[in-house]
């Protein structure tokens, strides 16, 4: 066995690069401040597109003499933004439920070590899906009201409670909210407390991914940028302080990698990450805060507010994922956009060379 477990995951703590959004479906809405009731606004969600998601992962250690590999791989979850979600993966993996408190589903992969494998592994994750768009619109006047949309008890209460990266309920974060005046007046919506929140991000961070920047809400308040992990956390946990359920959603573009593009200084697969919130009988709503540092120059800054073109595949809910690694014990892993292994064996890992291509076509509806 190693001295040192030999690890790694592709997460790209987050990355997202100059991709500019289109929303489908016509013009956009930007919601206006003053609604106070949660039936002053709906939220149109329809299927824009079945897609097929590809991600060929291969890992060489020429240091190496492998007994076996242990590889994590992410199961993607069905939300209303996506549907219909299939998974194959090989070789094949075995069904396993992480231990946090979300219970995200996943798949183990043992790999002996044997044969080509003794200094390289390689895995292959299919993932097919209909994703779907979702506009957040103002209620017309006369427009009968849909049965509320109600958030479960359980669902509710995992999606408020403080947890790994986002450590809301800590001093830090804490002072931070009242520093900003992120408390939630009477009489505010769910809707227009979000929007506050959302600027409140928006405005106050620049873009800037560093792989070794710490991502807990607390350590983030402090910092004048980061990247879309970061933002999304951030909003995420302020809203979570208020009482709104909000969650992150950890995934990869629905297009193809494009061939020598880097961000930060390494190969950029399409890795990003968003935010949602539930909203009392509107549903989930969807944000994308770093879109919005990057991309929006409207007067308002809610071109990412409640608008969602369907073009993101989330492969998990929310960060720090626990996983027992069989010989190295429980693990907690930030993100799992991509592969996540570790290794038993003879030598090192010092000059470990790691690929990946990912590859996305549009199937038939």
């Amino acid at each position: 066995m190693l001295p040192q477990p030999a690890w790694k995951w592709l997460a790209g703590i987050g990355l997202c690069f100059g991709l500019v959004l289109f929303v489908a479906g016509g013009a956009m809405f930007y919601p206006t401040t003053g609604a106070k009731s949660p039936t002053a606004y709906r939220l149109d969600i329809y299927p824009v597109r079945r897609i097929e998601a590809e991600l060929v992962y291969h890992q060489k250690c020429p240091n190496l003499q492998a007994r076996e590999w242990i590889v994590f791989v992410a199961r993607p979850p069905e939300l209303p933004s996506q549907s219909d979600v299939k998974l194959s993966v090989e070789p094949r993996g075995q069904p396993m439920v992480e231990s946090s408190p979300l219970q995200r589903d996943l798949l183990l992969l043992r790999l002996p070590g044997d044969g080509a494998r003794w200094q390289q592994f390689e895995v292959k994750v299919q993932v097919q899906a209909r994703l779907h768009a979702r506009r957040l619109l103002p209620r017309e006047p006369r427009q009968p009201i849909t049965p509320a949309v109600v958030l479960p008890v359980l669902e509710r209460q995992r999606f408020l409670t403080a947890h790994g990266l986002c450590d809301h309920s800590s001093r830090e974060f804490q002072r931070w909210l009242d520093a900003r005046k992120l408390r939630r007046s009477p009489g505010e919506s769910d809707v227009d407390f979000a929007r506050r929140a959302f600027l409140a991000v928006t405005q106050n961070w620049k873009y800037d991914y560093r792989s070794g920047q710490e991502r807990q809400a607390s350590k983030l308040v402090t910092e004048q940028a980061t990247d879309c992990g970061g933002m999304s956390l951030v909003f995420t946990a302020a809203l979570r302080a208020n009482g709104i359920p909000a969650r992150v959603l950890a995934g990869r573009w629905a297009e193809s990698s494009r061939p020598g593009e880097l961000a930060g200084g390494v190969p950029f697969h399409q890795t990003h990450v968003k935010a949602e919130f539930f909203a009392d009988g509107i549903g989930w709503v969807p944000v994308d805060p770093s879109s919005a540092v990057l991309h929006d120059r409207t007067k308002d800054g809610l071109r990412y507010f409640g608008n969602d073109p369907g073009d993101f595949l989330t492969l998990h809910l929310d960060t720090d994922l626990q996983v027992e690694t069989v010989h190295f014990g429980p693990k907690t892993l930030p993100w799992l956009q991509g592969v996540a292994y570790w290794v038993t064996g003879a030598g090192n890992a010092d000059r470990c060379v790691t690929s990946e291509k990912w590859e996305v076509r549009k199937l038939a509806p």
